[in-house]
């Protein structure tokens, strides 16, 4: 983990927070240095933590989706996922197609994968919250 003096504030890369709407105890925070893949738990190497885009969910793909920042602005991709990527109630792409990248703003819905039985809510449904995001 990097740190940082107070003279360094223009330095602090742009962090995205997820909180889960099923738990709102859990959440998940990305320091957005690099791009963070979105991905289902598949090894103790890939198990979930508060800081990275692993999750404990059937509905997601192995690498199912990425964030990043870009220019003061955070955007997220569908990778081909099988389950889908859902900004908003609307799927980034078709099952199997790359997305193209969307713009994250404060109070956005973000969905990994969806469940037709409706058992499976971990990892699902995420409210972006975070002054780093764009509000508008």
């Amino acid at each position: 983990m990097r740190t940082y003096s107070l003279n360094d504030v223009r330095e602090l890369p742009p962090t995205l927070v997820l909180t889960s709407l099923w738990n709102p105890i859990q959440s998940k925070r990305f320091e957005l240095f690099d791009r963070i893949k979105i991905g289902r738990q598949v090894s103790p190497k890939t198990s979930p933590d508060p800081k990275n885009g692993y999750f404990d969910s059937k509905v997601l793909s192995r690498t199912h989706a990425e964030v990043w920042s870009e220019n003061g602005q955070v955007y997220v991709k569908d990778l081909k996922s099988s389950n889908g990527t859902y900004l908003n109630e609307r799927r980034l792409s078709p099952e199997g197609v790359e997305s193209q990248p969307h713009e994250l703003r404060n109070g956005d819905l973000l969905e990994f994968g969806i469940d037709i039985l409706e058992t499976e809510q971990s990892g699902r449904i995420w409210l972006v919250s975070d002054p780093w995001v764009n509000p508008n």
